[in-house]
């Protein structure tokens, strides 16, 4: 997709940042990534994983990086710095991949992406009270 059709601009920010996702047998998996550029549609980052098209997690993202990205962050699904996006895009690079994600809309959102956000809040949650280890 060339620049002029991208609805909102995509900034540069080379940062580590964590995401919070549910493997297939439905234990939740902390991964470390490392952003290539943001919108105020998405993200697109490295990993060492091969996220597949439709993958749902929660991802942090620093809030004072927000502001310029113009757009309404307040219509995305969050609780407090973490959002909830969908893998559009996989692309596989040398030795990681490149993942493009776009942030879940609140007016498009469907019940079961809820439900799964719900569930990986708790996950986060139960990780942050307890000290359980979150499988990397």
């Amino acid at each position: 997709m060339s620049l002029e059709q991208r609805r909102f601009p995509r900034i540069d920010r080379i940062t580590p940042e964590q995401i919070l996702r549910l493997s297939s047998d439905q234990s939740p998996r902390q991964n470390i990534i490392l952003t290539r550029n943001v919108s105020a549609s998405g993200v697109c980052f490295t990993t060492g994983e091969n996220l597949v098209p439709g993958t749902a997690f929660l991802i942090y993202l620093n809030p004072m990086s927000l502001p310029e990205l113009g757009g309404h962050p307040e219509t995305w699904v969050r609780s407090g710095d973490y959002y909830l996006a969908r893998v559009v895009r996989a692309k596989r690079l040398q030795a990681d991949f490149e993942i493009g994600a776009a942030f879940v809309n609140k007016a498009v959102c469907q019940v079961d992406e809820l439900l799964h956000f719900t569930e990986l809040m708790n996950a986060r949650m139960l990780h942050s009270m307890t000290g359980d280890n979150v499988q990397n």
